[in-house]
């Protein structure tokens, strides 16, 4: 039995540590034998059967401390305010930093320039206007508002007039 024993460990150890002798890892990744197989274990920046592929971002493409993120066989830079590209390579000014809008108003970056979208009863380009016409229609009997310099006017239906299209 003793021999039994023995001769079986000798030959797992045989077969388990041949598979390293070559070591078929590579960059630097270190192999651990196992039953008909073995297993590389990488070094940071690298993965694969073999430590054959090097990740994308060990390097980091991304400049002005941009984080990298790998997506797919591809990275992504998640860019600092201030820097745009795909590694963050080009300096930009932020048209919504701080943001122009007045009122609670949000702004939205529109190509080098930004729209200021207003809540009810603001208007203007930073939302800093109030409005005559919102959030209650001063037009009465179905008339239609319009802004104009600083106040309003009143489009009435047919049969009404007056500034507020409150007479026949």
């Amino acid at each position: 039995m003793y021999c039994f024993e023995c001769c079986c460990f000798f030959y797992f150890l045989a077969k388990t540590s041949g598979q390293c002798n070559v070591n078929p890892c590579i960059n630097g990744g270190s192999c651990t034998a196992m039953i008909d197989t073995y297993r590389c274990h990488c070094p940071p920046g690298y993965h694969g059967t073999h430590c054959e592929e090097q990740s994308l971002c060990h390097v980091n493409p991304c400049k002005n401390f941009g984080v990298c993120s790998e997506v797919e066989k591809d990275y992504e830079c998640s860019c600092q305010r201030g820097y745009k590209g795909k590694n963050c390579e080009r300096e930009y000014s932020d048209p919504c930093y701080p943001s122009p809008c007045k009122n609670a108003g949000t702004c939205v970056e529109v190509g080098d320039s930004y729209q200021c979208s207003c809540h009810v009863g603001w208007i203007g380009k930073d939302c800093g206007t109030e409005s005559k016409c919102l959030p209650i229609n001063p037009c009465q009997n179905g008339g239609t508002c319009s802004e104009s310099l600083g106040t309003y006017r009143c489009n009435c239906m047919s049969g009404w007039q007056g500034l507020s299209c409150e007479g026949k």
